[in-house]
C-alpha cells in the first residue's frame, strides 16, 4: 500500500488469467483496440488503475 500526501491511497492486487477472463470479455463490448498494440493486438500492461465516477484521482494529478 502507497500512501500520498493528498490523502490517496494505492491498494495493489495480483490477479490470475482466470480471474482476468469476465471482466476482459465484458470490456470488449464497450472498449476500441489500441492502435499502440503489436500485430497480434496485445501487449504486456504492467497495472491498471481505476478512478472514480468523477475522475478525481486523475484530476488530483494534473
Amino acid at each position: 500500500m502507497k500512501r500520498y500526501k493528498n490523502s490517496r491511497t494505492d491498494l495493489k492486487h495480483a490477479i490470475t488469467k482466470i480471474n482476468c477472463f469476465l471482466p476482459r470479455k465484458q470490456l470488449q463490448y464497450l472498449m476500441r483496440p489500441d492502435p499502440h498494440a503489436g500485430k497480434d493486438g496485445k501487449y504486456k500492461i504492467g497495472s491498471v488503475y481505476f478512478d472514480n465516477v468523477d475522475n478525481k484521482v486523475v484530476t488530483e494529478k494534473k
